[in-house]
């Protein structure tokens, strides 16, 4: 991930400059060095300190405490990639830093980015069910979490954004949870409940991730009383159907369409924004709290799967909390 941050940023090179790259494996920055040969290189991220304006902190979740508490607390604009840590109390640490340095703090919540999701939102009106899937491979450098930190926390984010502008509470939450290949849940399935405090009404949320797959597939649908939404996250893409009266008499009678999407790039967008925030001590996009919240709920469903034996490949986990 600091490799992709790095070659964006390169092609920023009108707005920010690579000063300097820190990696406590001497392989990655040879190996980064092509991409920024005037940077400065170092092994211990604190000899970074003097020499950078901003950073960029890509390292496993479980040192993103550590990290990101020293650049904030010698005020140095930070952005740390998704999950904000590993658990709420290394979470609330960065956000007291950040607070009281007044610093910036952004986290890489990426999807929030992505230009058919930012769609899929001005669409949205009265969900009634919400699924996503979101599959991938197994990566080694990510073994310190299992699939709903890693993966999930990308659509438990999504959905909390997404209903945001609703007055919800989340009433009941069920998970379960399949270790395989790592000490921790590599393929996993939840749902959520939802009850808006005004109506009454609920809104129910599926989400399946998997890092047992040898193919990436990111999708999202969304269902409301008159249509119904298709994201398909990795391609950016959108399909929305509305039916143009109810009840249906006719399948003609629903009409889809593919908005047209400005072509972007996700973390290109994700990082100019955070520059700008900077440079103009503007608002952030994905605040810290937010991440937060959806490091809170990640951790409840973590929780909420019975770990017992969990080193036992092939066990599942399930379980269910009100």
């Amino acid at each position: 991930m600091g490799t992709l941050h790095l070659k964006v940023l390169q092609t920023l090179s009108n707005r920010v400059q690579v000063t300097a790259i820190s990696d406590i494996d001497p392989k990655k920055t040879r190996r980064a060095r092509p991409l920024a040969p005037q940077a400065y290189v170092a092994r211990n991220y604190k000899d970074l300190a003097q020499r950078v304006d901003a950073v960029s902190i890509c390292t496993p979740t479980e040192t993103h405490c550590e990290v990101a508490e020293f650049f904030l607390e010698n005020k140095i604009p930070t952005l740390v990639e998704k999950p904000i840590a590993s658990n709420l109390t290394e979470a609330e640490k960065i956000l007291w830093a950040s607070q009281g340095t007044a610093t910036h703090l952004h986290i890489g919540h990426i999807e929030r980015f992505n230009p058919a999701v930012a769609k899929a939102k001005e669409l949205i009106r009265k969900p009634i069910f919400i699924e996503a899937v979101r599959f991938g491979p197994y990566e080694p450098r990510v073994n310190g979490i299992g699939v709903i930190l890693d993966l999930m926390i990308h659509d438990l984010d999504l959905v909390l954004w997404l209903l945001s502008s609703m007055d919800v509470e989340l009433q009941e939450q069920s998970g379960q949870g399949l270790s395989i290949i790592s000490p921790h849940e590599d393929l996993a399935k939840v749902r959520l409940r939802f009850k808006e405090r005004k109506e009454g009404s609920l809104i129910f949320v599926d989400l399946t991730a998997s890092r047992l797959s040898t193919e990436r597939l990111r999708k999202m649908r969304i269902y409301q009383e008159d249509s119904y939404l298709s994201i398909d996250l990795l391609n950016h893409q959108l399909r929305y159907s509305k039916a143009k009266q109810l009840p249906l008499e006719k399948l003609q009678d629903i009409r889809t369409t593919s908005p047209k999407l400005l072509k972007t790039n996700p973390l290109r967008q994700e990082l100019e924004h955070f520059l700008n925030s900077v440079a103009h001590n503007g608002y952030h996009d994905v605040h810290p709290r937010e991440a937060w919240d959806a490091l809170e709920l990640a951790l409840q469903l973590v929780h909420s799967i019975d770990r017992k034996d969990r080193f036992t490949n092939g066990r599942v986990y399930a379980a269910n909390t009100r």
